[in-house]
């Protein structure tokens, strides 16, 4: 077989993806399953209901095999599944969750805070399906089923599960048989090989990287895209695809350059799939049983070869411990300062015990898989929902300067007014009182929700590749995972931070004015104050710099916001989690935000993840990093995520590589849990703005994703610009 070209590969597959021609012969149309579907599932649980039309669709949906591809996933299934479960949705806010909908529909609108579901950050366990195949797992559930049958403990609602789960998986095999045939009916030595490999894949577990490989991408379409569960992970993929690549190589099954190939075509494929936000996967990672970090050879092998593709996505998170090989992060490093943005770096010595304090065990917490952007759950045995909500702080701030009521819309909750606060104490105790009603509430909405996944949502799929759930006889949405908990994302800590330190400084310490005259000078948005405007953008207390004024009024915050989430039950039988991201909720909830004190105006983006405010971590890297890690980020097991941006002269040459891996690892060495990069200077990026023909190929890590950065929007732009800008004052 002729070598194929990789940057073609990966266009022709995105357009022939963008424009599948479906084999009209090989199955019904949408519209066609549809109107048989109608009126099949009245009356059925919501599991066996959503498992009925999953086998229809995929026992009769026409076909795309794609002659040219080693991959084969798609079918035409008319996105049924996503309507069924939006139906369902939409009767729960209209019913149940009328209330708690309508509750967080106006926290909403007002920048303050949100709850609802969370279908989107799940990963399966990825190396039992692997071991057992689909056929393996199907197996599993029909002998679970008999054996409660014959003990006589099968229940109603368990016999509906294991029913719905085995409807689904022989559905699965069926269809790679008529994925298999299809491909042999186009004939060539490629689909003669893929043919073989999807037919063996409806027979037992995966025996090559290619099935390996096959699997991922049809659990994968499967489980996101026809199911709706949404899959934010394919997982360790230097563990799980390395016994197959050594197997392939000592068989002679494929040679070095095939598999080289395959994996070159793998990445690029993902590539062309264009997923929302990247998908992840990860490397490493501390193995409890062995005692020693997971990295290997095939996982340098795996970086080198998405190295050369010049790719923003897939993205790679590397977990490290204080055993990880240094070579492995430096390598890393070197790709991220050479313009490779798409890694985060994970630490194992910090998530693990953030885990094991919700109560889970060492053993289940090591075992952990990056989910989404940098949200850690137990493999196999979590369902952590990790955005269910989150909490605006500086909104809290702006209703506690309003006299309880904001800025942008008029809206009025509770509270004294500004006169009330004749000192600094009783105003920030006011800030932390909101701040906690903020979180409780988020709580009460997400708890509510919580409760109706049953009415609305299963996924029998992703279900029985979780043990637990297949013991239990009960859908992971359901509560049958082992950890069943929810996330709850605090935002906007920087900017809040910087706007108490602002108000104690100019109302309180140097009386410029009243606690009134700000009040009505924020909620006019600065005008005709530019220079009282400046002068708060430069007090003397930041966020991010080190200086004990600004990072007291940090812990205090924190310490309250903490508290709230001491083993606050959730509504699925778990734990609420808290996460210090916003991701890109900084733009969201920051055009719902008034001006604050600290000099930033209406609708401007609020702080970013674990960041200071746009440029205001004016002392270097360093002394941010030693302000955030005086927070004990293991309270924040939902995610806790620091940006960084460097000048490339800082990072240059040998020494610079050295000063790189020093400052990553001096930042886990003080606690913190996840950290990105992006390595560019100010002038490049503002030659890409006016000239994005000549920069097309620009990376940048955009708050937990990998993106170019000529397809940003003019705000997004300008933000990393300025923190360029602010890389090259700090040198």
């Amino acid at each position: 077989m002729k070598t194929i070209d990789l940057k073609t590969y990966e266009n022709e597959v995105r357009r022939r993806l963008n424009d599948c021609c479906w084999d009209e012969t090989s199955g019904m149309s949408p519209a066609a399953m549809r109107a048989v579907l109608r009126k099949e599932t009245d009356g059925l649980p919501v599991n066996l209901a959503r498992a009925k039309i999953f086998a229809f669709v995929l026992d009769n949906a026409q076909l795309y095999i794609d002659g040219q591809d080693w991959f084969q996933d798609r079918i035409n299934h008319g996105g049924i599944l996503g309507e069924h479960r939006a139906m369902a949705v939409e009767r729960a806010e209209h019913g149940a969750l009328r209330q708690a909908h309508e509750c967080s529909e106006r926290a909403f609108e007002a920048g303050a805070y949100r709850g609802g579901f969370d279908f989107c950050h799940v990963s399966p366990d990825w190396e039992r399906l692997f071991r057992l195949g689909f056929k393996g797992i199907y197996e599993e559930l029909r002998r679970e089923r008999e054996k409660k049958q014959t003990g006589g403990t099968l229940g109603a609602e368990q016999e509906a599960y294991y029913r719905a789960g085995e409807t689904v998986y022989s559905a699965v095999l069926r269809l790679l048989k008529r994925q298999a045939a299809a491909a042999e009916k186009i004939g060539g030595e490629r689909m003669r090989i893929v043919a073989e490999g999807l037919k063996n894949l409806s027979e037992g577990a995966p025996s090559s990287l290619l099935e390996a490989m096959q699997i991922t991408f049809t659990a994968y379409y499967l489980m996101m895209v026809v199911e709706g569960s949404n899959v934010r992970s394919l997982g360790a993929l230097d563990s799980l695809y390395m016994p197959f690549y050594n197997a392939d190589l000592e068989s002679g099954r494929f040679s070095q350059s095939r598999l080289c190939e395959l994996v070159d075509c793998f990445f690029c494929r993902w590539s062309a799939m264009d997923v929302v936000s990247n998908i992840p996967f990860y490397l490493g990672g501390w193995d409890s049983r062995e005692k020693a970090d997971r990295i290997g050879k095939f996982s340098y092998f795996l970086v080198n070869r998405y190295r050369n593709l010049n790719l923003c996505s897939p993205k790679m998170q590397i977990r490290c411990n204080r055993f990880t090989p240094r070579a492995l992060i430096e390598y890393v490093l070197d790709c991220i300062r050479s313009g490779s943005s798409s890694f985060v770096f994970m630490n194992d010595d910090a998530v693990i015990p953030a885990l094991t304090a919700l109560g889970e065990s060492e053993r289940d917490a090591s075992d952990y898989t990056p989910v989404g952007c940098y949200e850690p759950l137990a493999s196999g045995k979590e369902i952590a929902c990790t955005c269910s909500g989150e909490v605006n702080l500086a909104k809290a701030v702006e209703f506690v300067m309003g006299g309880g009521e904001e800025y942008l819309h008029g809206i009025r909750l509770y509270g004294p007014a500004p006169s009330a606060f004749s000192d600094f104490d009783s105003l920030f105790e006011e800030v932390k009182k909101r701040a906690t009603d903020f979180v409780s509430a988020a709580m009460n909405i997400v708890a509510a929700y919580d409760r109706e996944y049953p009415n609305v949502f299963s996924s029998p799929l992703l279900s029985a590749t979780f043990r637990n759930s297949v013991e239990r006889g009960q859908d992971v949405y359901h509560g049958g995972a082992k950890y069943n908990n929810s996330g709850i994302n605090i935002i906007g800590l920087g900017t809040a931070v910087d706007a108490l330190a602002a108000v104690r400084e100019l109302v309180y310490e140097e009386k410029l004015l009243t606690l009134e005259e700000l009040n009505a000078v924020l909620k006019d948005n600065w005008q005709g104050n530019e220079l009282l405007r400046r002068r708060a953008l430069h007090c003397r207390e930041k966020y991010g710099n080190g200086s004990p004024g600004a990072d007291g009024l940090m812990l205090e915050l924190y310490s309250c916001i903490c508290k709230c989430f001491e083993n606050r039950k959730n509504g699925r039988g778990g734990v609420f989690r808290m996460g210090l991201f916003s991701v890109d909720n900084c733009i969201v909830y920051g055009a719902a935000t008034g001006a604050s004190a600290d000099g930033r105006k209406a609708g401007e983006p609020i702080s970013k993840n674990l960041c200071a405010s746009v440029a205001q971590d004016r002392n270097g890297v360093t002394a941010l990093m030693n302000s955030i890690t005086c927070m004990d980020l293991k309270k924040a097991p939902n995610g806790a995520v620091l940006d960084v941006t460097l000048h490339p002269t800082a990072v240059s040459g040998g020494d610079g590589l050295a000063a790189f891996y020093g400052l990553l690892t001096a930042y886990f060495a003080l606690g913190g849990q996840s950290i990105q990069f992006n390595v560019f200077n100010a002038e490049d990026l503002r030659r890409a703005q006016k000239e994005p023909e000549k920069y097309a190929s620009l990376q940048v890590r955009l708050c937990g994703w990998n993106v170019r950065f000529v397809s940003l929007s003019k705000i997004e732009q300008d933000l990393f610009i300025r923190d360029a800008e602010k890389a090259e004052v700090n040198g």
